[in-house]
């Protein structure tokens, strides 16, 4: 993750796992939270990064996160996750989390 600061500099934040992380949920507050590689990750203003939750960590090269995401409605959060099938090449298999979001140092 990087951020553009006036003047075109770019400011370096924490590396990411995953070559096709889905699209990050932004908060109120400005944190973004990313589904890396099945961890899910907040990373803050200040682009310092906290694992929320190891939910089921998966090697980037099987794993097709852009199939599912993080849905966001009211104060709970869905993870999705599509794992490709270790036996059945072409089929996938479906991981979903309901994780309850809440005010603090760490959203979730």
């Amino acid at each position: 993750m990087v951020r553009l600061l006036p003047g075109g500099a770019v400011e370096s934040g924490p590396s990411l796992t995953d070559p096709l992380c889905p699209e990050p949920l932004v908060l109120a507050d400005g944190t973004i939270l990313v589904l890396d590689a099945g961890v899910l990750r907040a990373v803050d203003r200040r682009l310092r990064d906290v694992v929320l939750a190891e939910l089921l960590p998966l090697d980037p090269d099987r794993t097709r996160s852009c199939r599912g995401g993080l849905r966001r409605s009211g104060d709970r959060l869905t993870v999705t996750l599509a794992e490709e099938h270790r036996d059945r090449p072409g089929k996938h298999v479906m991981h979903t989390w309901t994780l309850a979001l809440r005010p603090g140092p760490t959203a979730v």
